[in-house]
C-alpha cells in the first residue's frame, strides 16, 4: 500500500535527479542521510519565533550534487553556485514546510518562509544552515512545544548529531528539552526494509522514524 508517488520522490526526481547518484544500500529505505542540529529561536519576551537548523548531507549525495560545480583558483567550490543550489532547494522544500513539524500542545504551528540561509562545504560534505520562522510567535510557557524534522516518505533519514550541541537552547527561552528517539513499529521497519529505490512510501510514513524534540519552558 505504501507505493504511491510521494512528494519527496517527486522533489528528488525533478530537482536533484537523485536516482543517478551512488547510494549506500542497493535496497530499502532510506537512500540519503542528513545529520541535523537545531536551535529554537526566542524573542525578548521568551516567545518562540522560529527554528534554526543545520543540515549536513551524506558524502555520496554531496559528491553527486557538487559534481558539476567548478572550483575557483583557490581550490574552493564556487560560492555563487552553492548559494543558488541552496536557494532552489529551499524553494522546493517550502511547499513541504521544510520537512519540519512544530506543535504547541496538540496544535500544529504554521511556518513562514526561509529567507536567511547559508551553505558551504564542510570537508567532503555539503552543509546548509537556515532560519525557519514561525508565522506567529508562540508562548512555550503556556503549552509545551515539540518539533520533528523528517522526510514524509522516508527517502531521507534525518537525525540529530550524537553530540552535546545537537540541540541548543538560548537563555531567552528558559527551557529544557528532551530528545526522544524514534520507535517505529516492527511492521513499519520491515516495510521500509522492503522498499527499493524505485518505490516510494506513502506520505506520513517517515513520521514513524522521526525524532521528537520536546521543550518545557518556564
Amino acid at each position: 500500500m505504501f507505493l504511491q508517488k510521494s512528494v519527496l520522490n517527486v522533489f528528488f526526481l525533478v530537482f536533484f535527479a537523485f536516482f543517478c547518484a551512488p547510494i549506500k544500500i542497493a535496497f530499502s529505505h532510506p537512500h540519503a542521510w542528513i545529520d541535523l542540529k537545531s536551535a529554537p529561536i526566542f524573542n525578548d519576551a521568551g516567545e518562540m519565533t522560529g527554528l534554526k537548523q543545520y543540515w549536513l548531507f551524506d558524502d555520496f549525495y554531496s559528491a553527486f550534487v557538487i559534481e558539476d560545480i567548478e572550483k575557483s583558483d583557490d581550490g574552493l567550490y564556487d560560492q555563487k553556485a552553492l548559494d543558488e543550489l541552496a536557494r532552489m532547494n529551499l524553494q522546493n522544500l517550502q511547499e513541504y514546510d521544510y520537512f519540519t513539524v512544530i506543535k504547541s500542545g496538540e496544535k500544529s504551528v504554521k511556518l513562514g518562509i526561509v529567507k536567511k540561509f547559508k551553505t558551504y562545504m564542510e570537508g567532503p560534505r555539503l552543509a546548509l544552515e537556515f532560519d525557519l520562522p514561525l508565522k506567529n510567535p508562540i508562548d512555550p510557557k503556556s503549552q509545551n512545544v515539540d518539533y520533528q524534522v523528517y522526510d514524509p516518505g522516508y527517502y531521507i533519514e534525518i537525525l540529530h548529531f550524537k553530540s552535546d550541541d545537537a540541540v541548543t537552547l538560548s537563555e531567552g527561552g528558559n527551557c529544557v528539552y528532551s530528545l526522544i528517539p524514534p520507535a517505529p513499529p516492527k511492521e513499519m521497519s520491515l516495510l521500509a526494509a522492503g522498499l527499493d529505490r524505485n518505490q516510494t512510501a506513502e506520505d506520513g510514513f517517515g513520521s514513524f522514524f522521526a525524532e521528537t524534540v520536546a521543550l518545557t519552558c518556564e
